[in-house]
């Protein structure tokens, strides 16, 4: 039996230690925030849960209303992009809220739908990496382009995010890597 909370502002307290097992940030970025408070958020979530038997899990903005000052509806490309950015952050799971309430409806945008169908099966494809992989962050040297390496015996998996909308070029390995605005890049191999 797990408890769960979810903030909805950044602003971790040990309050939150005592009432969960999971603990969750939703940081909803669109149309207002840089996409890129998603990684910074969690990031500092997964820190400081670093350590204690809790798990630090995301809810990426998977919804929004039209013409609504703070909650729009994210792109195929934004989502994507948020999910991944969450992985790279570190955490141990991901909710996405939401499919329908009174005001959204994901079956009106057949490429949001699309795009949440994929994600959750490439995630499972990953899963073992994200359960019991070693996780690394790995500085890119480009303020919002995100890195992160799991480990496995004999393999691993290493995820590149341009949390930006623009191209960014980073160097990994000795290659220089370019990537189209929020592009994810997944790299698996063996060791």
């Amino acid at each position: 039996f797990s408890t769960v909370v979810i903030m909805t502002r950044n602003g971790f307290t040990d309050g939150n230690l005592r009432c969960a097992d999971l603990i969750g940030h939703d940081p909803y970025p669109l149309p207002a925030a840089p996409i890129t408070m998603v990684y910074y958020n969690l990031r500092e979530l997964v820190k400081k849960l670093d350590g204690t038997s809790h798990v630090p899990f995301a809810v990426p903005q998977a919804f929004g209303y039209e013409g609504h000052a703070f909650f729009r509806v994210p792109s195929p490309a934004e989502i994507r992009n948020m999910t991944y950015q969450a992985l790279a952050a570190g955490v141990r799971g991901i909710i996405f809220y939401t499919y329908y309430d009174s005001r959204f409806d994901l079956n009106k945008y057949p490429a949001l739908y699309d795009e949440m169908l994929k994600l959750p099966k490439e995630i499972r494809n990953l899963e073992s990496f994200f359960i019991d992989g070693r996780f690394e962050d790995i500085a890119t040297g480009e303020k919002d382009v995100f890195c992160a390496r799991w480990e496995l015996p004999g393999e691993k998996l290493e995820i590149l995010v341009n949390g930006t909308r623009e191209r960014a070029t980073v160097k990994r390995n000795g290659k220089e890597i370019s990537l189209a605005p929020l592009e994810v890049k997944i790299t698996r191999e063996k060791k």
